[in-house]
């Protein structure tokens, strides 16, 4: 069932799901189907939004292990890919391969994501096609599986029997229907509705000097036919791409309008200046990027909350060979708007166009039953009539009682259209239809087409027929007969297109076989979701598939390393929708969604990483949770899990005998057999209390209480005794409160219940601190105990009001965040240590969902200058309880990125860890001891503030 769904709004059950393992295998597995004439969908990224990747046939997923680079030719600027590798893994490795000379020049904005394979059947394009066209202008060559059984090499002038006599059949198809063609296929640069007939009548064209029709077939190149064809014609087995050279110099600079009307004005005018794109950006899109953790600072900088501001236009000016192409005056009179924003720093260019990629997942953290669902979703239209279109399209979209969020690829008229809907209510589906089938008819009378990207899918191939008519409808079931006589390949799309109608059947939220909506069961939770509850919070992931990156930042760990759809954040995400929605036997405690969520490190990562909002971690923790009660209690294992800080207070008694049982067989047999410890794994090492090393308070100086975490006060007390040297350095009096984990542990092992009470007693034995006006600040050294305070505190329902836990979300900081507040109000000076070395940072996972990348290694610059890499580490793995029970796929996280970062390091270098789970991986796996930022500031800081 996890792949019943893709970034669409269907849910369809396939017959089976089969992951090969290599190209041949699956030769292997598609021949056996068709053998059975067992219909097949082949699936790469499963991010399409008008559902081509589903469907009733049996699903190969390519995308696990199908994803080699086998070819770069830098003199013929080709390459030859498997369809399972991503755009972005394909443009890395080519990067690496021709030292950044060449790429692939498609761009979707799911390219961080999505399948070359994929690309070729959805013809992607993306932002810059004004300059680049789409995938089938890059497509040289596709080696291809048909249902007879027979691989087939399509390219230009093929060699092969079989592709002459498959080219010279489409010939006879496009040359009887040629008229049609040239009237009815629009002449937009963008289209990709219906099969691509247009393009082979033009290359027909192309090719009349030769004799006959005989020899122009022989001549003939299908790549573009296959290209946008969804998967209904054959099966990509390898493709050979155009290379494209990597452009000298590129500038990205931001217009802002009143509204969508004036920037679409300007299209004219800023197309003369032959940009390399133009996207465009309304209102509700930059509303909702400003309360996104990831693209809010961006939509802040672009003037998101500004009243004044309805649009922007974000133009990219590109130099081929020479920056003095780039001609920025001629862009501010062509742009014709005083607030003209030139983003000249390559991070924030880098973040502009995160924030315009978040565009589609970024809706769906719209609050409501009403949401932005896509079924009119990417229209292109003449740019010079765009404004039209879309002052139609809000008419009627006004009419059937609703609202949208547009935006745009606006240098090629392919506008994103989403109508706020709710597809569980009966009227709302009668009005998709209809507004449906009415933007079509608007599209196809301002000379557009109804899908300029995206395809036809379950949404759009009902309107094929409105828009072609009937005759170009049998030219294209005649060209699907020619390859797919029998209908086996993604049968339904485009050529067996039903009722209008049938674009509201099933759905995830009404699948087939139900009459009613589906709801959850579960009415009571001990997390606050929302108005949207439980079940909302996990339908809020839309499939777009951003968790499947396998580079940029740190989602979703887990899936990096096994590369399976069910342990990405959108296979969880989907299997409580599923669970919480009662499609599965159990509601509360389904062992299969239980397996599911078990290898979810509860990075939080996605908190801040999902355009969509989506919290796994606290998702899973709400499920355990509700697991629990239905089972009567929590497993012993996990109750003891979740007392980790009681058994290290009472281990730091005796710490000597402690260490020596942690290390003796029995204990460590013991251990496995009752919690589940791989005996690999090391414990943590019990030092003398912190209490009785931290001595007397100065009695002068402003009050900073520092809380000690319970790893912190019996393992490593050494940090806090740093920590207290480096705040006095700055000429604060420190008073140390140990403190446990603040409920850390019980709230990630799903055992609210007791995290609840945990808060409710911190909350009161540090009540008095909070409204001591003489505490300057409360700070932490163990960031998940942040995130606890600041994130987890705030949602769950516990007596405590909600306006004295804001407080002490205010008030708890890292000891990090409070030193550079000091140091940006001029409040503390430090000195610098001239020494050998860099200090190579890798900070935790919460700490960069909450505070974002670099809050510990900002503050080590500011000290110790050029000396300090932050470490692009991801996520270290170890997250925990979760390392001790995982030890093999925690070991795969952190060798994805952070190990081999380490092993790259100098003599002399030191490592940096900002948490506890991080330092004692690193420990485990390297054999050398990581530093928390403190005792590094305590090494170069003298105790008036000084280097020693």
């Amino acid at each position: 069932m996890l792949y019943a769904t893709d970034a669409s709004m269907y849910q369809v059950e396939p017959l089976a799901v089969r992951i090969p393992r290599s190209i041949d295998d699956l030769e292997r597995i598609a021949r056996d189907c068709f053998a059975r004439s067992m219909p097949v969908v082949v699936r790469a990224g499963g991010t399409s939004l008008v559902a081509q990747s589903i469907n009733r046939a049996v699903v190969i997923d390519c995308s696990a292990h199908c994803d080699r680079l086998l070819e770069v030719n830098e003199h013929n600027r080709s390459c030859t890919v498997e369809p399972g590798i991503t755009l972005a893994q394909l443009n890395a490795l080519l990067h690496e391969r021709t030292g950044g000379r060449f790429f692939f020049a498609p761009d979707p904005a799911s390219g961080a994501q999505a399948c070359i394979g994929g690309m070729i059947a959805t013809n992607a394009a993306g932002a810059r096609s004004v300059r680049y066209g789409r995938t089938s202008e890059h497509l040289l060559a596709v080696d291809a599986l048909l249902t007879s059984a027979r691989c087939v090499r399509f390219c230009e002038a093929p060699s092969d029997p079989e592709a002459r006599r498959i080219a010279h059949a489409i010939t006879r198809i496009v040359r009887t229907y040629a008229p049609l063609i040239r009237e009815r296929f629009p002449r937009t640069p963008r289209r990709n509705a219906g099969y691509a007939l247009d393009d082979i009548l033009a290359q027909l064209d192309a090719l009349d000097h030769l004799p006959d029709d005989d020899a122009r077939s022989a001549r003939l190149n299908l790549c573009p036919l296959l290209a946008g064809s969804e998967g209904t014609l054959a099966i990509t087995l390898r493709a050979g791409l155009r290379l494209t050279p990597t452009p000298v110099a590129r500038t990205l600079a931001v217009l802002a309008y009143p509204g969508i009307d004036e920037a679409i004005a300007r299209l004219p005018m800023l197309l003369e200046i032959r940009p390399s794109a133009i996207e465009l950006l309304d209102d509700t899109l930059l509303s909702l990027a400003r309360i996104n953790l990831q693209t809010r600072a961006m939509a802040e900088h672009l003037g998101a909350g500004d009243p004044s501001i309805g649009a922007l236009l974000l133009v990219e000016l590109q130099a081929d060979e020479d920056p003095a192409e780039i001609d920025l005056d001629r862009l501010r009179r062509a742009g014709a708007t005083p607030r003209l924003r030139v983003l000249d720093n390559p991070g924030l260019v880098a973040e502009a166009w995160a924030l315009r990629k978040a565009g589609e997942p970024l809706l769906h953290a719209v609050p409501g039953t009403r949401k932005p669902v896509s079924f009119v979703e990417d229209c292109a239209i003449p740019v010079e009539r765009l404004g039209e279109f879309v002052r139609t399209c809000r008419a009627i979209i006004e009419e059937a009682g609703t609202t949208a969020a547009f935006w745009a690829h606006a240098s090629v008229g392919v506008l994103h259209v989403r109508p706020l809907v709710d597809p569980r209510d009966p009227r709302d589906r009668a009005a998709m239809v209809e507004m449906a089938q009415r933007i079509c008819d608007c599209a196809r009378a301002l000379g557009g087409v109804v899908s300029g990207e995206h395809g036809d899918g379950r949404a759009r191939s009902p309107l094929l027929p409105r828009f072609y008519g009937p005759e170009l409808m049998r030219a294209f079931q005649q060209v699907r007969e020619v390859f797919d006589p029998h209908n086996l390949l993604n049968p339904g799309n485009i050529t067996d297109p039903g009722e209008p109608a049938t674009i509201v059947t099933s759905l995830r939220v009404l699948p087939a076989g139900r009459r009613s909506p589906i709801s959850t069961p579960v009415e009571r939770t001990r997390f606050d979701f929302g108005p949207d509850g439980f079940l909302g919070a996990a339908e809020a992931c839309n499939g777009a598939g951003f968790c499947r990156r396998r580079f940029d930042g740190t989602m979703c760990p887990t899936y990096r390393a096994t590369r399976s759809e069910r342990h990405s954040t959108r296979g969880r995400a989907n299997a409580l929708r599923l669970a919480l929605s009662g499609q599965l036997a159990r509601v509360a405690d389904d062992p299969q969604t239980l397996r599911t969520l078990d290898l979810c490190l509860g990075c939080k990562a996605c908190k801040r990483e999902c355009p969509s909002n989506v919290d796994l971690a606290r998702l899973k923790s709400e499920y355990l949770h509700q697991s629990y009660l239905a089972r009567g209690s929590p497993p012993p294992a996990v109750r003891a899990m979740g007392r980790i800080a009681d058994a290290l207070r009472l281990a730091c008694h005796m710490p000597g005998l402690s260490n020596a049982l942690a290390r003796s067989s029995p204990a460590r047999l013991l251990l496995r057999c009752l919690l589940g410890v791989d005996p690999r794994r090391s414990l943590p090492a019990i030092a003398p209390s912190l209490r009785r090393q931290w001595g007397s308070n100065p009695t002068t100086g402003p009050r900073v209480v520092l809380l000690s975490d319970a790893f912190t006060t019996y393992s490593e007390p050494s940090i806090a005794l740093a920590a207290r040297r480096v705040l006095e350095s700055a000429g604060r009096r420190v008073q140390l409160v140990c403190e446990g984990d603040f409920a850390r542990a019980q709230i990630s092992l799903g055992l609210l219940d007791d995290a609840c009470l945990t808060i409710d007693r911190t909350i009161a034995r540090l009540r008095p601190l909070l409204d001591d006006p003489d505490v300057e600040a409360m700070c932490v050294l163990e960031p998940s105990c942040m995130s606890a305070v600041r994130d987890d505190w705030q949602a769950l329902r516990v007596r405590t009001d909600a306006s004295v836990r804001a407080r002490f979300a205010q008030r708890v900081v890292l000891v990090e965040e409070f030193l550079m507040d000091l140091i940006e109000a001029g409040s503390w000076e430090p000195g610098v240590r001239p020494a050998s070395g860099r200090i190579l940072v890798h900070e935790h996972c919460h700490q960069r969902a909450l505070l974002g990348a670099g809050s510990s290694a900002r503050l080590l610059e500011r000290i110790f200058g050029g000396r300090v890499e932050s470490l692009d580490s991801g996520c270290c793995g170890m997250a925990g309880a979760f390392g001790y029970t995982h030890y093999d796929l925690s070991m795969q996280v952190a060798e994805l990125a952070l190990l081999p970062a380490l092993r790259r390091r100098d003599e002399g270098d030191i490592i940096c860890a900002s948490g506890t789970s991080c330092r004692h991986q690193i420990r485990d796996a390297l054999g050398v001891r990581a530093l928390h930022p403190a005792e590094i500031l305590s090494m170069g800081l003298g105790g008036d503030g000084a280097m020693r």
